[in-house]
C-alpha cells in the first residue's frame, strides 16, 4: 500500500507540477511577446485557411474570432507539448540521479 501511495502522490506532484509550469511559462511567455511587440499585427491569410484574399474589414467579428481562438488553441497545445515533454526530462533525469 505505501507504494500505491507513492505512485499516487508523485502523479499528483507532476500532474500539477505541469500545468504550474504551463500556465506560469504561458505568462511569461505572453508577457514577453506584449513587452517586444505591444500591438501585434494580425495577417488573416497566414492562418492557415487557404481562402482568397479579403481586406481584414471586410471580415466579420465572428470570422476574426473563430481564427484567433484557433491560433490561440494550436499556440497553447504546443506550449503544453513543451513543457509536458520538458517535466518528463525533468522526472526521468532525477529518477536516474537519485
Amino acid at each position: 500500500m505505501d507504494t500505491f501511495t507513492e505512485i499516487l502522490v508523485i502523479l499528483f506532484f507532476f500532474i500539477t507540477g505541469t500545468m504550474t509550469f504551463y500556465v506560469f511559462f504561458t505568462w511569461i511567455l505572453q508577457t514577453l511577446k506584449n513587452l517586444f511587440n505591444p500591438k501585434p499585427k494580425m495577417n488573416i491569410s497566414s492562418y492557415g485557411y487557404h481562402e482568397p484574399h479579403r481586406s481584414f474589414m471586410s471580415y466579420s467579428a465572428e470570422e476574426l474570432a473563430d481564427k484567433k481562438i484557433a491560433v490561440n488553441m494550436i499556440y497553447n497545445a504546443k506550449m503544453f507539448l513543451y513543457i509536458f515533454v520538458f517535466s518528463i526530462v525533468i522526472m526521468l533525469f532525477s529518477a536516474v540521479f537519485m
